[in-house]
Parts: structure tokens; C-alpha cells; sequence
């Protein structure tokens, strides 16, 4: 049965009549080869014993039966994913660890592989991939850089955690900023709201004031003569011109409150005029950037769609706490295919799943070429990152021993000098190249002639004034003739009469 090859110590007895002097034969099961092994002994013997005599040989009942596995195939689920793992040869960090294993305990490594990778165990019951295939009893152990999932691990156990690794994304490298935003560059947003403030400030204190002077002061009949700033849509026009250092069209009354206030106005908008000038000449000289997405909250806001070829890439963010970041970046995860991700990439408009491991290598993947990649940089900060684990069934003989494999490989710093071991015989050194290159985003500063498109920003508000004022002129233009029309006829009736 199944269960004699997940136990190491099933113990049987069996009464033999034929003989007096051993009654009792006592056998052990055949952990030593798997029950779907054709002609396969399913039991071992160990001992005899009669209740006079006792034991026969006198032997271990319970020995520990995976210090000596003499042999045996000890299947392990994996796929290609350097510099952890890979089947065909047997290679990789986690992989030199089962060869350890093996070398050690006396067992043959046997690679297990599907087209699932991770996999999933479904509420079914149903389960594919590595994570599968150690559920389903088709694999002793699975070793596939798994992290330190929730929802498996009711299914399965997990070994002694080691090393770790980040998950991450590439994402786009910044592009320079629009040329037709440029007039708005050189203040910040609370800039603008305290220039809008000041603009409102103007306008509604210069009415207020001339009202006040026509109303209560002796230079009533001057400033109704001189019509400045007596109607609010005259106050406006005025103080729009005077925040761009625009003089007056006529001189105001040397002694009217006005003439102060406008004056105090005149200040405050030449040191305004003045540090947006500077700052325009600095975007007109230098190309800026849009900021570079490098980190977590920065992916999350940026809304980005991003891609890996794996459900497994959300596993520990849907079992995270569902802040508002970690909803947006789950929502916008997607899976496809590998010609599909070849075509996505390509794009240079979305972001793509990587993985950095402990020793700053990064893993590799079909459709992450090294002529894309400087397409795109890697995010500094991580989307979440976990210690690895191997997978392995509950109760497992094997767990003990195998974690102090991992513990003698760690304390000794085996993982992080076959990590660059693998580096360097099995990874393509112009992708690993260019990932190195893409941990830091390089963006060119120097001084760039200016150019009309500089000054597109310019010609959309001068476009914008213009259509402004003929849609002014033709609603005056209606509204005149619709007034002569109606004096027409009151004219006529009144010629009736």
C-alpha cells in the first residue's frame, strides 16, 4: 500500500503455527523501494520471538531506515530555474543540496517535472506542478525556490527555512517629462495653489477697495472716470496682468488706497515672476524625467499592469494584509502565456516579475532577453520576499534528516558560493549583465539645446486664449444682433401706437 512508502517503520507480526520454538514472525515494510516498483517485496523480515525465549536475533525493531536508503529512487519535483534548480542535468543551489542529501543517505536523485512549475492545490483537492506532485505522492521532495506559502501548507510540510529571496519587478525606465507641460514645471502643486490664492487675494481686495474709495473718499468722481478695477471682470483682467508684470494702461491716483495696494501687489508678484523664471530656465536647459518607480507604494499608485508566467508570483500578497497598495498591485497582476510575455515586453509599457536572489543574481526567464532588458530597470524595493523552503509531504522520514542538510549547508556558506558557481557555468553573462545595469536608472542630464517643441506648452495656452476670444467675440457678435432685433420691435410697436 501507498502509506508503506511514507512511513519508514510499519512493523507486522504474524503467528506462525507450523513451529513451536518461534511463534511469532515480525517484519518490517520495504521502505527501500516504492510500491509501484513491479515485483517489488512488500515486507521485510526482521525478527522471531516466542514468549519463553524472546527474540531470535535480538535486532532493532524501529531502525532509522533513511540512513541507509540503499539506493533508492528519491524523486524530486523541480523545473528549470537557475541558479536554484534545473532537471536535465541535475544543477543548481537546491539541486547540489538533494545531491548532497543523496550522496550521503545512499538514494538516487530522480527529477519530476510537469508544464505547471509551482503549481497549486486546488479546494478540489486537485494539484499540479512541484507543490503537486509532493501532495499527490508522484514526488519524495520539491525544491523550486518555494517560499513560505499559507494555503499549501495545510497541504504539505515544510522543510528548515535558508538564505532568501526578493520578488520584484522590472518596470519601464523613466521617460522625459511632456513638452506641453513645461509651463507648469517650474512650481510645485502648493506653489500654484499659494499663486491662485495671491491672484484671488488681488482681485477681491482691489475691487473691494475701489468700492470702498468710490463710496466713502473724495475720489470717487476720479476712479469712476478712470474705470479701473470697478467691476469684478475688470479686477480680474487687471490682476491677471499685473501677476505677469504687466503696468497699468493708465496712471493711477497718486493718493488713492489703490494706488498702495496695488503697488504691495506689484512686489509680491515681481519675486513670483521671478523664481518662475528661474526654474523655467532650468527646465528648458536641462531635460527632466518623469520620477522613477522604485518602490512599493510608487508600483502600487502607478497602476501598472504587470505580467509572469505563474499564479505562484501572488501567492504571499493575496495572503498578506489587503492594504490599498497591495489591492492595486494584486488587481493589476495578470498571467500569460510565453509568446504572449514575449510580445508584452517588447512594448517597453509594462512590468515584469523578477526575482533577486541571495546572492544578487537574479533568475532567469525565456522571454527576459538581454536586448529588452535595458528597456527596463528593477525596482529597488520588493514586492514581499520570503526565506526559501523545500516542499514535502506531512510526516515525512525524510524531513528530519534533510534538514540537517540544510543546516550543515548554510552554517558552512555553501549557498551563497554555489550560487555564483552557477552564475557563471550556466546563466548567459550578457543577462546577467544587463540586469546588473538595470538595478540603476541612468538618465542623462546635460544641457540640451533648446528646441520648438520646448515650447509647446507656450502654444497650447496661446491656442487655448485664442479660441477663447472668438468664442467671446462671436457670443458678443450674437448677442448684439439679437438686442438690435428686439429694438427693431419695440420700435415697430411703439410706431403702431
Amino acid at each position: 500500500m501507498r502509506e508503506s512508502d511514507q512511513t519508514a517503520n510499519f512493523l507486522v507480526s504474524e503467528i506462525n503455527e507450523n513451529l513451536t520454538d518461534w511463534s511469532v514472525i515480525i517484519s518490517t515494510n520495504n521502505f527501500y523501494l516504492h510500491p509501484t516498483i513491479p515485483g517489488r517485496e512488500p515486507k521485510l523480515y526482521l525478527d522471531e520471538w516466542h514468549y519463553k525465549t524472546g527474540f531470535k536475533e535480538n535486532v532493532d525493531l524501529y531502525p532509522d531506515k533513511v540512513l541507509d536508503l540503499k539506493g533508492k529512487a528519491f524523486r524530486i519535483a523541480t523545473a528549470k530555474y537557475l541558479p536554484l534548480c534545473q532537471p536535465y542535468p541535475l544543477e543548481g543551489t537546491e539541486m547540489r543540496t538533494v545531491l548532497y542529501f543523496c550522496k550521503k543517505f545512499n538514494c538516487t536523485p530522480e527529477p519530476v517535472t510537469d508544464d505547471a512549475f509551482w503549481g497549486t492545490i486546488y479546494d478540489n483537492l486537485s494539484a499540479d506542478g512541484s507543490l503537486g506532485n509532493v501532495y499527490n505522492d508522484r514526488a519524495d521532495i520539491g525544491t523550486l525556490g518555494i517560499y513560505l506559502w499559507l494555503k499549501e501548507w495545510y497541504y504539505i510540510d515544510y522543510s528548515t527555512s535558508y538564505l532568501g529571496s526578493e520578488a520584484t519587478v522590472i518596470v519601464p525606465k523613466p521617460t522625459k517629462l511632456s513638452a506641453w507641460i513645461l509651463p507648469f514645471l517650474p512650481f510645485k502643486f502648493d506653489m500654484w495653489i499659494a499663486f491662485f490664492i495671491s491672484l484671488f487675494l488681488s482681485v477681491s481686495s482691489l475691487y473691494l477697495i475701489t468700492r470702498a474709495s468710490i463710496r466713502f473718499t473724495r475720489f470717487r468722481d476720479h476712479l469712476i472716470m478712470k474705470v479701473q478695477f470697478t467691476t469684478v471682470e475688470d479686477s480680474i483682467i487687471r490682476a491677471i496682468g499685473l501677476a505677469v508684470l504687466q503696468q497699468p494702461s493708465s496712471r493711477l491716483n497718486g493718493n488713492s488706497p489703490n494706488r498702495y495696494l496695488f503697488t504691495s501687489f506689484e512686489f509680491l508678484y515681481l519675486v513670483l515672476s521671478a523664481m518662475y523664471s528661474a526654474e523655467l530656465a532650468s527646465f528648458l536647459t536641462v531635460p527632466f524625467y518623469h520620477p522613477p518607480i522604485d518602490t512599493y507604494h510608487d508600483f502600487a499608485q502607478s497602476r501598472m499592469d504587470w505580467f509572469t508566467s505563474n499564479i505562484a508570483w501572488v501567492y504571499t500578497l493575496q495572503n498578506a494584509v489587503q492594504d490599498e497598495d497591495t489591492k492595486l498591485i494584486v488587481d493589476h497582476f495578470s498571467v500569460l502565456s510565453a509568446d504572449e510575455l514575449r510580445e508584452k515586453i517588447k512594448e517597453g509599457k509594462y512590468a515584469f516579475g523578477v526575482e533577486r536572489m541571495p546572492g544578487g543574481s537574479i533568475t532567469e526567464q525565456d522571454y527576459q532577453t538581454s536586448d529588452v532588458i535595458p528597456m527596463y530597470h528593477i525596482m529597488k524595493e520588493k514586492l514581499y520576499g520570503s526565506a526559501f523552503v523545500a516542499s514535502i509531504k506531512k510526516g515525512s522520514p525524510y524531513l528530519k534528516h534533510y534538514n540537517e542538510v540544510i543546516l550543515k549547508v548554510v552554517e558552512h556558506g555553501h549557498f551563497l558560493y554555489w550560487e555564483n558557481d552557477i552564475v557563471r557555468q550556466y546563466l548567459v553573462s550578457s543577462i546577467q549583465a544587463a540586469y546588473e545595469e538595470a538595478k540603476t536608472v541612468r538618465i542623462d542630464h546635460s544641457p540640451a539645446v533648446i528646441q520648438v517643441s520646448n515650447i509647446q506648452g507656450v502654444i497650447l495656452i496661446y491656442a487655448f486664449g485664442i479660441i477663447i476670444s472668438i468664442i467671446v467675440f462671436l457670443v458678443e457678435i450674437i448677442r448684439y444682433r439679437k438686442s438690435k432685433i428686439m429694438s427693431f420691435r419695440e420700435e415697430k410697436k411703439l410706431l403702431k401706437f
